[in-house]
């Protein structure tokens, strides 16, 4: 077992959930003071890269998240094709927003997003190297330096982002998994 340095740098936190759980986890890093947009069909995608861009110059990190409250969302019928719409939007506009900024470490919160968003960068896998806290792991993009941390929608306490968070914006030593 190694140690291996996590690089510390700007943060893009995309949360495609709509788990209670994440909606939560995003509610306290907005507390927080940390950057953040939601996205809707009125808004134009230059508006929110620009956004995105600027939040990550002033502070390092910034959220960018598909809803903040469950009762955004549709009834049944409608809400299976409007979630995919939101997951390719919330791909295409983290492919977008990378190109544009400077970004060390992309945390993705859902399952669903994590693999729209690999698609939409033509990622071919990535390569776990640890984790942030239990269950939220972190790696790297197969063929690329961008660090990759994940979360499943419905995992984690209250504070799980938060914590992970913590060790994204500070130089940490942690053991490389194995």
């Amino acid at each position: 077992v190694k140690p291996r340095k996590i690089r510390e740098g700007n943060v893009l936190v995309v949360c495609g959930s709509v788990c209670e759980v994440s909606l939560e986890q995003m509610r306290l890093l907005k507390e927080k003071g940390y950057p953040f947009f939601t996205i809707s069909e009125s808004c134009p995608d230059h508006f929110i890269i620009e956004k995105a861009v600027a939040g990550l110059k002033s502070s390092g990190v910034f959220i960018l998240e598909s809803i903040s409250d469950r009762n955004q969302m549709l009834d049944n019928q409608e809400l299976e094709e409007e979630r995919e719409r939101i997951k390719l939007r919330l791909a295409e506009l983290t492919k977008s927003i990378l190109d544009c900024a400077s970004v060390v470490t992309l945390f993705i919160i859902g399952g669903e997003t994590l693999h729209r968003i690999m698609d939409e960068m033509d990622a071919e896998g990535i390569i776990p190297e640890s984790e942030l806290i239990p269950g939220i792991p972190i790696g790297i993009i197969q063929g690329d330096s961008l660090q990759v941390a994940s979360k499943s929608g419905g995992f984690g306490e209250t504070r799980a982002v938060d914590q992970a968070l913590s060790q994204l914006m500070g130089v940490r030593w942690i053991e490389k998994v194995i």
